[in-house]
């Protein structure tokens, strides 16, 4: 617990997206079935992934893990859609992708070896930015 002047004190949070995405802290983007949520993702992280502004806001570049759990879907041509407009060659080395169901919140613990295996093969670079979609991956 703190107090309410160590509660003032705190510095200002860090963005990953400046007014939008804290670089330290958990953001859950909530919407029905079909309103853009997968398309918004997908441009926020590839826009952190290259150092690109996001919607006119200043990014902090780093690498992304996407965990794509529903197995991938329209993200494919979400991603060849993203690539082509901003006129920048497919690459994928700053954007890691898990693109299979994950049980991370469960009793099985292999899913969880599965993502800390990922983690390692960053090579000590930790990531900007983790997204997890759906949220059902937590177990939830």
């Amino acid at each position: 617990m703190q107090d309410l002047p160590g509660l003032l004190n705190q510095p200002p949070p860090a963005w990953l997206i400046k007014g939008f995405l804290p670089a330290d802290g958990l953001v859950l983007l909530a919407g029905p079935p079909g309103a853009g949520k997968s398309f918004i993702v997908v441009d926020a992280m590839l826009c952190v992934s290259h150092g690109l502004p996001w919607c006119g806001m200043k990014v902090r570049p780093g690498p992304v893990i996407y965990i794509c759990a529903e197995g991938g879907g329209g993200v494919p041509q979400r991603l060849r859609a993203w690539y082509q407009f901003h006129g920048r060659p497919i690459t994928s080395g700053r954007v890691h992708v898990i693109n299979r169901p994950l049980q991370l919140g469960s009793e099985d613990a292999d899913d969880l070896v599965t993502f800390v295996q990922l983690l390692g093969d960053l090579g000590g670079i930790a990531p900007a930015l983790i997204i997890v979609d759906p949220r059902s991956v937590l177990g939830g």
